[in-house]
């Protein structure tokens, strides 16, 4: 029981629960652009905090693991909704995007369990794309500008952007940064999501009938327990 609590206090675990904190909040204003945004911004940016600290302080777990995973996730759909209901016309295109997202994630599961890998970044029985994907610069590159793509659609509802001046062309510089870069980083993250759909299916096709069983197994157990 001891241990059990020590890891509910974990600082990464601890950060990870405010930046659900700050997700509920957020969606809680989303009509209020500014509030929304530093809300928003500020449990985004706690991601890159959790993962350092667990390897400074030595406090890696599954639960922390689990919890970094489920937040990205929620917080990546939340703001596909939110988009959905502000973009009404495009709001099927959002919810595939957040369907696409989750599932591309989470068939990573099963098919970590069959290969023996417990976390979606630990991509070694991955295909060479998404092992350059999960190398830290690149992660964190695509991540960061395919949540800015949201953010900035997010934000060009609310405000028209700067408009400046060059050779004679009226350059908005939000549109510019959006439609121009961001966009085509979130287009490569769809692709590397449809990739992963794909790699992880093909490790379950191919792993043993005793990886099926394990899987089976824990599968069993947690229907049980739910129960």
């Amino acid at each position: 029981e001891a241990l059990m609590v020590s890891i509910f206090l974990y600082v990464p675990n601890s950060i990870g629960y405010a930046r659900c904190l700050f997700m509920v909040l957020a969606l809680a204003y989303w009509q209020d652009s500014t509030t929304f945004l530093l809300l928003y911004s500020a449990s985004f940016g706690l991601d890159a905090w959790d993962g350092y600290f667990a390897r400074l302080l030595e406090q890696s777990s599954e639960l922390g693991a689990v919890l970094d995973m489920l937040t990205d996730r929620s917080g990546s759909a939340m703001i596909l909704m939110i988009l959905a209901q502000l973009y009404k016309s495009f709001a099927p295109i959002f919810l595939v995007l957040m369907y696409l997202d989750c599932f591309s994630h989470w068939v990573q599961t099963p098919s970590g369990l069959c290969s023996g890998t417990s976390s979606d970044k630990q991509a070694g029985n991955q295909s060479p794309i998404i092992r350059f994907y999960y190398a830290r610069p690149v992660l964190t590159f695509t991540c960061l500008f395919n949540e800015l793509f949201f953010i900035m659609l997010y934000l060009l509802h609310f405000k028209e952007g700067t408009v400046v001046m060059i050779s004679g062309l009226s350059i908005n510089i939000l549109k510019l940064f959006t439609w121009g870069f961001c966009l085509v980083v979130f287009a490569a993250k769809q692709l590397v999501n449809i990739n992963q759909i794909v790699s992880a299916h093909t490790i379950l096709q191919s792993s043993p009938s005793s990886s099926w069983t394990r899987l089976k197994s824990i599968t069993t157990m947690q229907m049980t327990e739910y129960a």
